[in-house]
């Protein structure tokens, strides 16, 4: 019982002796210099045509294509069981082939 105890307390013991430390807010973000990508990055938005959450995106994925230029590759594939200007039937064969329309 005294084992038990005394393991108790050392585990107590050994979590306020490597606690974090709490981080002033203001002290949270640093600034760096800008980045220079090393590889290409290929973002690949797979999505409805209609989708609610997209126009949001394309507000961020404009920004990074602002940001790396050259190094940001962004592609967007349109599925959908509707027939919409922007769905194409390669869209449609990665949805059955992935299954994201399975309700």
């Amino acid at each position: 019982m005294k084992t038990k105890i005394f393991g108790f307390f050392a585990i107590l013991l050994s979590l306020f002796i490597v606690a974090c430390d709490v981080i002033p807010e203001n002290d949270r973000i640093t600034e760096t210099d800008k980045i220079t990508p090393m590889k290409k990055v290929l973002l690949l938005d797979f999505t409805d045509q209609a989708c609610p959450n997209c126009p949001q995106a394309a507000v961020v994925v404009e920004q990074l294509k602002e940001d790396y230029a050259a190094d940001f590759i962004p592609v967007t594939i349109h599925a959908s069981p509707r027939n919409l200007p922007l769905v194409t039937s390669d869209g449609n064969a990665y949805d059955v082939h992935f299954g994201t329309n399975k309700t």
